[in-house]
């Protein structure tokens, strides 16, 4: 088996000390989320109703020893494997006929132990003065549209978010159109979208790309076409990649504010049909990835790590990446009827998320464990349940950021999801 640590591991699972921790077992707990001590996680899964004898359910030190026989890698599989298979069989919301993909990233931290702030690195305490305080860079390519983490990446805190975009590009194909905040815009990223036949939509730092923005914003156009040459240390880093050095053509696209404020879009989108007011709808989809960090931060809970060892720390990533996934796609016909439904009570309404990801276990144990005629049922009950217990979508509300001391912990309004 691939994913397995050694050729010769879980050959004796119903050994003494195995009793039933087989790789598919403890693959299975942890994606129903390890949110509790193993002692009490393995009376979940081995015997809930207590009927069993103590002395048959597996001990925590055994669980912990099979999980390191467990490569993380598996979960990127399954994540893989279970968005291949939405996308092939579901009918595809897009944008104009692309899949849309937001990029973003973001940092975690991971237990403190020597072996996360070798791999890791991290930020100093204390003024740059005490021990390492070891965090990681994650980073997420996201469909909107289809509420799915197309791609997931957790690397080195030292590792650039520019770095993790490049290799969510091999995921990437012609039909995907790629969001990007204004720290990504880069001569280089355009150019390997260029290179490898991709599409991309970046927002402009105009105040770093004064030669390319500035006669355009002096400008009453809207909608515009440019061609844009490398500068000097540009140049230097496509030829130390191999890459092409030559000027790419450019659409740019002035958005206006609410604010008054003037926000500009580059991309490779070169339809005419595809209208300016088209672009800035387009580029507000983009904030979706952000509620997606929310989830997985706030409602999986992803820094209360269920083990401190490094591989436990990608176990515990790539399995809360599917099992948001899961949760977003079983909430996917409850979202669909409610907007067939229409306005309700002034809104639109949509699924409560945080209610659908509470019943991951539950779904993840009936499609294990139960037949097939129960689980369309739970499907069902669910979806009634998530469309009874809506909660309506509040369009262009927006609230002053408020700077307030940091404080560790979970924020008091985020209840436990799971």
């Amino acid at each position: 088996m691939a994913y397995k640590l050694r050729q010769g591991d879980f050959t004796r699972i119903n050994s003494k000390n195995g009793k039933g921790l087989s790789f598919k077992n403890i693959v299975l707990m942890q994606l129903n989320g390890l949110d509790y001590s193993y002692r009490t996680e393995l009376d979940e899964f081995f015997n809930p109703n207590l009927c069993k004898s103590p002395h048959d359910i597996p001990s925590p030190a055994a669980f912990c020893l099979g999980r390191k026989k467990v490569k993380h890698e598996v979960f990127i599989e399954l994540n893989a494997n279970f968005r291949d298979s939405i996308y092939s069989n579901i009918i595809v919301k897009d944008w104009h006929g692309y899949r849309l993909s937001a990029v973003d990233g973001s940092s975690v931290h991971v237990p403190d132990t020597d072996e996360n702030v070798e791999y890791f690195g991290g930020i100093y305490a204390a003024n740059g003065k005490g021990r390492i305080c070891p965090k990681a860079r994650i980073s997420f390519a996201y469909d909107p549209l289809n509420r799915m983490i197309i791609d997931a990446r957790m690397a080195s805190y030292h590792t650039s978010e520019d770095e993790l975009a490049r290799l969510h590009l091999k995921e990437s194909s012609p039909n995907d159109l790629n969001l990007y905040d204004r720290g990504y815009a880069s001569y280089k990223l355009f150019r390997l979208h260029e290179d490898q036949g991709l599409h991309y939509c970046a927002r402009l730092p105009v105040d770093l790309f004064t030669t390319l923005t500035e006669t355009f914003l002096a400008s009453k156009c809207k909608d515009t076409v440019v061609e844009y040459a490398p500068s000097a240390n540009a140049m230097a880093a496509c030829k130390k990649d191999g890459l092409s050095v030559a000027p790419v053509k450019i659409r740019l696209i002035k958005v206006v504010l609410k604010t008054g404020e003037i926000e500009v879009l580059a991309t490779n989108v070169f339809d005419r049909r595809i209208s300016v007011k088209s672009f800035k709808e387009l580029y507000h989809l983009r904030w979706s990835v952000e509620e997606e960090y929310k989830r997985l931060k706030c409602r999986a809970e992803i820094e209360a790590f269920s083990g401190e060892l490094r591989e436990f720390v990608f176990q515990d990533f790539y399995a809360d990446i599917l099992r948001l996934n899961i949760s977003a796609q079983v909430a996917m016909p409850a979202r669909q009827k409610l907007l067939k439904a229409g306005v309700k009570n002034k809104h639109l309404h949509a699924p409560n998320m945080s209610y659908a990801f509470s019943k991951l276990t539950l779904i993840m144990d009936t499609t294990m464990f139960s037949e097939e005629d129960k689980l369309s049922l739970l499907l069902e009950n669910l979806t009634e349940s998530l469309c009874r217990g809506s909660e309506p979508i509040r369009p262009d509300r927006e609230y002053p950021r408020e700077r307030k001391p940091l404080r560790s912990g979970y924020s008091k309004p985020y209840k436990r999801a799971s």
